[in-house]
């Protein structure tokens, strides 16, 4: 989004079904035909669209402030309380449930977020929260996670990395089961 509060997308649900190929400014450009070079991926890839696509209908059009990249040691704490929050640059409205949705598809990445029990705790916050929308919360996060999932196995095509896009496919594969 820009200084106006413009954001690339005309809704949260046009951002989530977005062809990063096709997107105006997309800094993945290409991603599409360079995922033909691995077949498998591709079909995974394909399969996984195929499961999300339909989710998105069951998301809010949200447009509440959502960061984005928590992961890249963006969140600084002390005692246990969060003390800053750094970088901004990849920020965007949408559902805030997708940070969450972030840190839980990357929980193998991250064994520590399993041995502190991260993700159960982000979610019993999430849904103790009165201001949070709790509505098909299981379908919004596994929608989210599988948009993350796609976004990754793209970027990873692009960078042609295919280990990386085979890891991001079968943990999407896990969670759409």
């Amino acid at each position: 989004w820009d200084g106006t509060g413009t954001g690339r997308s005309s809704s949260w649900h046009a951002f989530l079904l977005d062809d990063l190929d096709a997107s105006p400014g997309s800094l993945i450009r290409g991603w599409r035909a360079r995922l033909a070079a691995s077949p498998l991926v591709a079909g995974s890839f394909e399969a996984l669209w195929r499961c999300f696509t339909p989710l998105v209908a069951r998301c809010p059009n949200a447009r509440g402030l959502v960061h984005a990249d928590l992961l890249n040691h963006n969140v600084l704490a002390r005692d246990g309380r969060i003390t800053a929050v750094l970088d901004w640059g990849s920020s965007l409205y949408g559902d805030p449930l997708w940070d969450l949705a972030r840190f839980s598809f990357y929980e193998p990445w991250y064994p520590e977020f399993t041995r502190v029990g991260l993700v159960e705790r982000l979610l019993e916050d999430f849904a103790a929260d009165p201001a949070a929308d709790t509505t098909d919360l299981e379908v919004r996060l596994r929608c989210y996670q599988l948009a993350i999932g796609l976004d990754s196995i793209a970027y990873n095509a692009w960078r042609g990395d295919w280990p990386n896009a085979e890891q991001a496919a079968a943990r999407a594969a896990a969670l759409a089961e």
